[in-house]
Parts: structure tokens; sequence; C-alpha cells
């Protein structure tokens, strides 16, 4: 999707759902600082205000995002290990990635492994 696009619907989402005009939401003072931060280039603003907008619009989704990056990140994996839940926590099917060159390198991964399945809270039973 277009990002210019999906800036303009989180926005227009969130002044239908608050019942408040689009002028309203764009003048927010934590939208106003991300847009007014001298520090961050444009692309960093885009990415703050989206993240932003989107935790606004929908903040049961921010928080389950965020638990599980929190979950994620607290066991340290190795980076050859990669686990992509479903988009946007919609479905069941979670993505493991393992990138391995050698069967030694798999084995000493089977403990990085053990820990997700392990991870309370990070897959479902």
């Amino acid at each position: 999707m277009n990002l210019q696009r999906e800036l303009f619907e989180l926005i227009q989402e969130i002044a239908i759902r608050d019942d408040v005009p689009l002028q309203s939401t764009i003048e927010r003072s934590d939208v106003i600082a991300i847009i007014q931060a001298p520090a961050l280039s444009a692309p960093q603003k885009v990415q703050r205000l989206r993240r932003l907008l989107r935790t606004i619009r929908y903040p049961e989704l921010s928080r389950a995002e965020d638990r599980y990056n929190d979950t994620l990140k607290a066991l340290k994996l190795d980076p050859r290990i990669q686990l992509q839940p479903p988009r946007e926590f919609e479905g069941k099917a979670f993505r493991l990635t393992v990138t391995v060159e050698t069967r030694r390198q798999l084995k000493a991964l089977l403990s990085e492994i053990e820990k997700i399945r392990s991870a309370t809270g990070l897959l479902p039973e």
C-alpha cells in the first residue's frame, strides 16, 4: 500500500472513530512533535508517524505486537533464527526461519529453538 495513502487512511479512521475533524488528529501534540523533530530524517519521521498512528488506531494490536517483540527480544536468540508472527496477528501460522551452512550449526541452534518452544506467551499452545 502506498505509504501516504496508509497514513491518510489511519488519520481518517482515527478521526471517524473519535468523532473529531481530521485536522484535530493531525494537530495532536505527539504528531506535531514527530513532524517538527529536527534530529529525524524524513524517512524516520514517516516511520515514527506510521507507528504512532497505528498505535492510536489499533491499541490492542499494538500492545500485542509490543508484548511479542519484548518476549522475543528477551530470548536473545541467535540471529540465524527468525520467528515471524502471522500478519496483524491474524491467523495461526508462525514462520520459523533457520539459516545454517552445516549440520553442526543446525545442531547448535536446536537449543535456540527450544527457547522459543518453552517461552510463555510467544506461541499458542
